[in-house]
């Protein structure tokens, strides 16, 4: 497991470009959320948390992602695909993000994935650490099968709570 919170502060560290969550709030995720990493070979490429928020029926996508050497290759859709349908499984109805408004790759590749804008949020330090907008998406959640089926060999839940 130790090895596993290196691997993932590491790809926190260089991929998540100014927004890190850091190794103390990475080892509370593994703790209280379900944390699913994309691995090839047994090296870690990639990982995505979600907390469950039972109260409101919704999964969060706290975070999302893959080393640069392996973007553009699937893990982030087999990641996605495997938190929605985790999250499907634990009986939720919808799964809600945020993503940076400077991001226009991010904010396709999620409505590429059915999630829907829903409004941009005001600067929110707690959302972004350097005050970038924050556009919050969400998608209601079905049967998701297909989608986890072509790389349900490379992810692993890590933890799930």
């Amino acid at each position: 497991m130790d090895g596993d919170i290196d691997a993932l502060a590491q790809i926190d560290a260089a991929e998540l470009n100014g927004d890190q969550l850091g190794r103390t709030k990475l080892e509370g995720f593994i703790s209280e959320s379900c944390v699913l990493i994309a691995e090839l070979d047994d090296v870690l490429v990639g990982f995505c948390v979600v907390r469950r928020r039972p109260e409101r029926s919704m999964a969060i996508l706290d975070a999302i992602a893959i080393t640069s050497a392996f973007t553009g290759r699937g893990y982030g859709k087999a990641l996605l695909g495997a938190a929605v349908l985790e999250a499907y499984r634990h009986g939720f109805s919808s799964m809600q993000l945020h993503v940076r408004a400077d991001n226009p790759i991010a904010i396709t590749f999620y409505q590429n994935f059915g999630f829907r804008r829903l409004r941009r949020l005001r600067r929110e330090p707690e959302i972004y650490l350097d005050g970038t907008m924050a556009v919050r998406m969400r998608k209601r959640l079905r049967s998701q099968n297909r989608l986890f089926q072509a790389f349900s060999g490379v992810i692993r839940l890590l933890k799930s709570r």
